[in-house]
């Protein structure tokens, strides 16, 4: 049985005067699903995100976190805000950071 597919929506928050702290656009995509969209919403203001560009998807009561950041921190810090609406233990981690990436890279 093939999967219903989700529209995704990408957001970008950029730094200005009214993003007070964010000195990088954040991007997110997420499923067009209410807590998708919530997560999304919530990640956006987040000013330590800055960088970052991470994609939600929802299956079930699982959330997935993809895409990349800029530190394990900001991971985590990513990671935290979306269980903060479905509880930690139901985020799935598939986020991928700059500092694995070079690593990746230089090997």
């Amino acid at each position: 049985m093939d999967e219903e597919r989700i529209p995704i929506i990408t957001s970008v928050a950029v730094p200005g005067e009214d993003r007070p702290g964010l000195e990088e656009p954040i991007v997110v995509s997420a499923e067009e699903t209410p807590i998708a969209l919530k997560i999304r919403d919530a990640l956006l203001s987040e000013p330590g995100l800055g960088g970052a560009d991470l994609e939600v998807r929802i299956r079930g009561e699982l959330v997935t976190l993809s895409g990349t950041a800029r530190t394990e921190d900001q991971k985590d810090l990513a990671l935290n805000i979306a269980g903060r609406f479905v509880g930690r233990d139901r985020v799935t981690d598939e986020i991928r950071t700059d500092e694995q990436i070079s690593y990746f890279c230089e090997t």
